[in-house]
């Protein structure tokens, strides 16, 4: 039988509101600085419940800048990849799609006036 699909795919907007940004301290090549000073970055996006954990440059600020860079390249991703489930759930309910058994009906010429 023959139905609208329903199958949509919501976007997940992305504000700097819903971002929670946490320092944090990470150990590895650096020396005191990196050992003493809460560089890292943590940070977490609630409605998603993604997180990204940043310590690749000394200060805090690029590495915040990275982060949400990270966390919009992951979010858009994750989007991504449910258009690309949702595509496919289309053609699945498009594949079930019963076409029925066509019968040809032949019908007799009209007679012409002579």
């Amino acid at each position: 039988m023959a139905r609208p699909c329903q199958v949509d795919t919501p976007r997940t907007t992305f504000a700097e509101t819903d971002v929670d940004i946490v320092a944090c301290r990470t150990g590895g090549p650096g020396g005191q600085h990196r050992n003493k000073a809460s560089t890292a970055v943590r940070a977490t996006h609630r409605p998603t419940g993604t997180v990204v954990v940043v310590d690749t440059e000394r200060q805090f600020g690029l590495n915040r800048r990275i982060a949400m860079r990270l966390l919009r390249e992951r979010i858009e991703q994750g989007d991504a990849a449910a258009e690309r489930a949702a595509t496919t759930a289309r053609w699945r309910i498009h594949d079930e799609l019963v076409r029925g058994n066509p019968t040809r009906i032949e019908r007799p010429e009209p007679s012409k006036p002579a």
